[in-house]
């Protein structure tokens, strides 16, 4: 956590649980840009913008990078077994499911 703002994580966790669920609609991209749209209000753009893209990825702060670096490079290394394993995200993974439309099977 050290040298990481709180919603950096928050990003990471949006995101991963997107993906383990199926929401593949879900982009990290669309995430950053509801976060910019609804934070930015309040602490302003600018800030944002920094929070998502001005991330130290090491302790000694010669390496930066963004949220989806954060992400590929840190979060998801020490988070994937849990994703994996959660019996919460497989019980959302099937309710999340049944919200989905049904295919048409044409005969």
């Amino acid at each position: 956590l050290y040298h990481r703002h709180l919603d950096q994580w928050l990003l990471c966790w949006l995101y991963a649980v997107g993906k383990a669920i199926g929401a593949s609609s879900l982009s990290f991209r669309s995430i950053i840009n509801s976060y910019i749209m609804v934070r930015g209000r309040e602490l302003g753009d600018v800030t944002c913008h920094r929070i998502v893209s001005h991330i130290r990825l090491d302790d000694k702060g010669l390496s930066f990078g963004n949220v989806i670096t954060l992400y590929n490079s840190i979060f998801i290394v020490k988070m994937k077994d849990y994703l994996l394993t959660s019996v919460g995200l497989k019980v959302a993974k099937e309710e999340y499911e049944k919200t989905l439309p049904k295919p048409i099977v044409l005969a």
